[in-house]
């Protein structure tokens, strides 16, 4: 699988309970995850092998599924000193923006669905992804 280097970025980087060391296919899509960001695109590539233990990505909120809230519009993403803050109560860890910014996403949207904000990004046309937000 040739993937975009997000995809490798966004890898879990130790075991756990899932195998998320290295990318996944599932129903289309190649996947990466550490279990609180995640990145799909496209793919023709077979599913992984089914003894291989991945998460259930049908449920993820991803624009135009069943599962997905409204997204509001792009909102502008900026380096801080500290957490990025969405509002009084939820930010994007640090570490997270900077895997953003060096692959040059400058914009994601937020979300509020049962008490927590997925925040929502693309890279180029291609690529999309969520990240698991945290409470102050």
């Amino acid at each position: 699988m040739d993937l975009h280097p997000i995809f490798a970025d966004c890898c879990a980087k130790e075991p756990g309970r899932y195998d998320l060391m290295t990318p996944f296919v599932k129903d289309g899509h190649a996947y990466a995850t550490d279990g609180s960001i995640v990145v799909r695109t496209k793919s023709d590539d077979a599913n992984s092998p089914p003894d291989r233990n991945v998460p259930n990505t049908a449920a993820l909120p991803w624009p135009g599924s069943s599962t997905a809230a409204r997204y509001q519009p792009p909102m502008s993403l900026t380096v801080t000193p500290q957490d990025f803050p969405l509002d009084a109560h939820y930010y994007i860890a640090q570490a997270y923006v900077g895997l953003l910014k060096r692959h040059k996403i400058n914009h994601i949207c937020k979300s509020a669905i049962n008490g927590f904000y997925p925040v929502y990004f693309q890279l180029g046309k291609d690529i999309e992804g969520l990240i698991a937000t945290s409470q102050r």
